[in-house]
């Protein structure tokens, strides 16, 4: 950054020369004239040299501060975390980051820079549970979209791990457990198997699958009419509210395939 600043300043200093002190500027008269244009060119380029030099200055002086601090911010996290392995605290220390993509995409970019010159420490692990795709996306949409989000990436990630989808039964199970099913209208009682095959056949996210089940809640919960709710287009109006789509858009007759039996 040094460097790159004293070259910075020594390029302005050959512009501003070149360019102040270009004839064209001053004319072409006497001696006299010339002289007074040359002194007042000189004192413009003095002037000019002297602001850049105190700002270069400036910031090779707020580089050096902010490298000093996070050096010694470092030196201090490594003393700390060798103070707690010697009370048998076990190492490494994690750090666990969530939902990094639903992040904006400044905030998102900022942390990684952080976390990549902060702690770089031995002994310290970050584990970042991301979107990886969409999070390529939102770097793209703060870079441009010629920009290699994927090589960006790989400066911060020293390995990537993927999990394998969550079964949907046992999740839809887990889901539902807290819904009261006894005034609902349904073609089966194996209610697991309805939520699970909906979520399986118009593709819902864990959150959307989530969403769904509280917005099933939220209707049972206010429904006070003597007939029973129908539960299966229940099912289907609460996952066009998650997904944010009407009820045609989704191709509803994919969930009754998936019913099969249930159905008839």
């Amino acid at each position: 950054l040094q460097i790159a600043a004293r070259t910075a300043l020594a390029v302005a200093k050959q512009a501003a020369k070149r360019h102040i002190g270009d004839s064209e500027i001053f004319g072409d008269g006497d001696a006299t004239t010339d002289t007074l244009g040359e002194t007042g060119a000189n004192q413009a380029i003095d002037e000019f040299a002297a602001m850049t030099d105190a700002r270069a200055n400036a910031m090779i002086d707020d580089f050096r501060k902010t490298s000093a601090s996070i050096e010694k911010f470092k030196q201090e996290l490594a003393e700390a975390l060798t103070k707690l392995a010697e009370l048998n605290v076990p190492m490494p220390l994690y750090v666990l980051v969530d939902e990094l993509d639903r992040c904006r995409p400044p905030y998102a970019i900022l942390l990684l820079e952080r976390v990549k010159h902060l702690f770089e420490v031995e002994q310290v692990a970050f584990v970042f549970a991301t979107d990886t795709e969409q999070l390529q996306h939102s770097i793209v949409g703060a870079y441009g979209a010629n920009f290699d989000a994927f090589r960006y990436l790989k400066r911060f990630f020293d390995a990537t791990y993927e999990f394998e989808p969550a079964l949907t039964e046992a999740f839809a199970e887990n889901l539902i457990a807290k819904l009261d099913l006894t005034s609902v209208a349904a073609p089966t009682v194996d209610y697991n198997h309805l939520f699970a095959s909906a979520f399986s056949a118009f593709g819902l996210t864990l959150r959307e699958c989530d969403q769904v089940v509280d917005i099933i809640d939220f209707v049972i919960t206010n429904w006070h009419r003597p007939a029973p709710v129908d539960l299966v287009y229940l099912i289907l109006c609460a996952v066009a509210v998650a997904k944010n789509s009407k009820i045609h858009e989704m191709k509803p007759e994919r969930w009754k395939i998936r019913l099969g039996s249930l159905w008839r």
